[in-house]
């Protein structure tokens, strides 16, 4: 809310000054006897309440949600800049009717020379608050902030018409005066009118940044977790944007997943893209038509393979590529964890998912095995068949049951480990042997088997 503040600054000041030139032009106005430097200075008076009310919205934006505005009062500034909207075109009628006015008289001047020198004095000053107005419009997305500028844009032309105005008049050269004064109105209602629609769609929810929603779409795609994004709106309230997206992840992510996914979408979102205040992201579950399954298998011989009834040990693991219910391909590669004494499962489970597999057939799976696939988004099934055609055919039919949690505890490999070497360092003859042959395991253990 800092930069909102700025701009809420810089209006206030932007009010005074105006204020003051609206002052100093309607007295000018009075001594010259110039209508065209009086009808600048009423123009003046309605750009007092245009950036008033531009302040006042970017002050109620910052204002909290309450019970009445849970969604806060966003859209207050958007309010400001469909009325300074309505100011700018009023001010072009007024513009165009004094044109017109002047084909019909010539005015009769006192001191011209120093209602030229107020017009060009106030058109430099206009030009000043057009910069910092726009400037600070731009970096906070405020719409009215941004419609103020646009005003005094116009000022900055309506004075210099004035002072052309009151050149040509002291001159006495007739009509010039009124054709650029009617000019000048057109381009007034051309900006009004431009600002007005804008504000409207912006309280009517529409999407106002096509690029934008590309940049978010483009982020939550990229988004590892995330599967695919069937819908994305966005709407402006104020100066903000909120967005509104719903993303496809695996079938496997249960709730907590999913919401931690949602999460992630949401930061990333709001870290790369400041302008956008809220992401609001709904989770599907998916399962695409290509998926890759993994099979552990005894032997590498095809469709006829044996299936292993473990994981992390299986001598092989086949990959079944399948789109709908047909078999795109088979490939076999052989297990290098099968001979580890402990987390041969845990190894295998981080090697197999870079194969980006989709799910996991097995009759048994560790701990740490299990959750690690999970965390990868892995569907995880019992086995049912004894070769691999079999547990290919129950998986297209969905005849295998969903494995929702671990068959055995992630301390058994570890102790059927320890087992094994109390055996061997029984068979030892001594016990200063048996126990350097046990601190050298636990040695190797500490450098090598617990580092994964």
């Amino acid at each position: 809310m800092f930069e909102i503040k700025r701009g809420e600054k810089i209006a206030a000041i932007a009010i005074v000054i105006t204020a003051c030139l609206a002052l100093v032009k309607g007295l000018a106005g009075y001594f010259c006897q110039s209508s065209a430097l009086f009808a600048d200075a009423f123009h003046s008076g309605a750009d007092v309440l245009a950036i008033s009310a531009s302040w006042l919205g970017l002050k109620l934006v910052q204002k909290e949600a309450t019970r009445k505005f849970p969604f806060g009062y966003y859209k207050a500034e958007t309010l400001a800049a469909l009325f300074i909207s309505l100011l700018i075109v009023f001010a072009g009628w007024e513009m165009l009717m004094e044109g017109y006015h002047k084909f019909f008289i010539i005015s009769h001047l006192r001191f011209p020379i120093i209602g030229m020198v107020v017009s060009l004095i106030s058109s430099l000053i206009s030009l000043f608050l057009f910069s910092i107005e726009k400037r600070a419009g731009n970096k906070i997305n405020s719409q009215s902030l941004r419609a103020s500028a646009d005003e005094q844009r116009i000022d900055v032309v309506s004075s210099l018409v004035v002072f052309i105005s009151i050149g040509m008049t002291a001159w006495k050269i007739p009509y010039i005066e009124g054709v650029v004064i009617i000019l000048t109105a057109f381009l007034i209602f051309k900006i009004g009118f431009q600002n007005g629609m804008r504000a409207v769609y912006g309280l009517m929810d529409a999407n106002l940044h096509p690029e934008l929603e590309t940049d978010i779409k483009n982020l939550i795609i990229m988004t590892p977790e995330v599967t695919d994004l069937s819908r994305l709106k966005i709407r402006q309230a104020g100066p903000f944007v909120f967005a509104e997206a719903t993303i496809k992840v695996k079938k496997s992510a249960d709730i907590v997943r999913a919401h931690t996914i949602s999460e992630i979408v949401e930061k990333k979102v709001k870290e790369r893209l400041p302008i956008v205040e809220s992401v609001i992201v709904h989770v599907e579950p998916y399962r695409s038509s290509n998926r890759r399954i993994l099979i552990p298998t005894e032997e590498e011989k095809g469709f006829e393979s044996e299936v292993s009834n473990h994981f992390g040990r299986a001598p092989y693991f086949a990959f079944v590529d399948v789109e709908g219910n047909q078999i795109l391909s088979t490939t076999f590669k052989e297990n290098p964890f099968r001979n580890k004494k402990i987390h041969a499962g845990l190894s295998a489970a981080n090697d197999v998912v870079k194969e980006q597999i989709d799910a996991l057939v097995t009759q048994n799976l560790g701990e740490i095995s299990f959750h690690t696939l999970r965390d990868h988004l892995v569907e995880i099934f019992l086995t049912r068949g004894t070769t691999l055609k079999e547990v290919v055919k129950n998986y297209l039919t969905e005849n295998l049951e969903p494995l929702t949690h671990p068959t055995h505890s992630s301390e058994k490999e570890g102790e059927d480990f320890i087992s094994e070497v109390n055996k061997r360092a029984v068979g030892l003859r001594n016990r200063g042997m048996r126990k350097r042959y046990l601190l050298e395991r636990l040695a190797s253990i500490g450098e090598g088997e617990f580092k994964e």
